[in-house]
């Protein structure tokens, strides 16, 4: 059983249920909660970008990208959180690099994208524009969306 671990609040009175619980039922002590991130665990090892660059936009942006995995993989574009939001180097971890292509990129005003912070032209449409011009730019005919 997984428990999220946090020292105070629901989750703490949560674990203390369940191990009172576990104690009588199985008569044992007080299991250990884990206290590192379970992601960790469930995520593929850590990788480095196999390329970099930025997209300059006809509008002032320049759009930052990284791809992970094999060049000939199953396309994946990851679009991360936000409004201003960023890259992780967690993120290139979803997927297995040795079956997929992934291209992750920092949104308008985000992260290693310039002008950082800038709202200036940066709506759900420049935001299409952006994944269509970056999905090109790639080669990429058809993707799996994640994000």
């Amino acid at each position: 059983m997984t428990v999220w671990y946090r020292p105070s609040g629901r989750l703490h009175l949560l674990e203390q249920l369940i191990n009172g619980l576990l104690k009588k039922v199985q008569h044992s002590k007080k299991i250990p909660m884990p206290r590192s991130n379970p992601l960790d665990r469930d995520l593929y090892p850590s990788i480095e970008a196999s390329a970099t660059g930025h997209h300059l936009t006809n509008d002032g942006h320049s759009i930052y990208w990284e791809t992970v995995g094999v060049p000939d993989g199953i396309p994946v574009i990851f679009l991360h959180g936000g409004p201003g939001g960023g890259l992780s180097p967690s993120f290139r971890r979803f997927f297995d690099p040795s079956h997929f292509k992934v291209l992750l990129f920092a949104q308008r005003g985000c992260d290693k994208s310039k002008p950082h912070g800038s709202m200036e032209n940066n709506t759900t449409q420049h935001l299409i524009r952006d994944i269509e011009a970056l999905r090109k730019l790639h080669n990429i005919d058809k993707a799996i969306i994640f994000g």
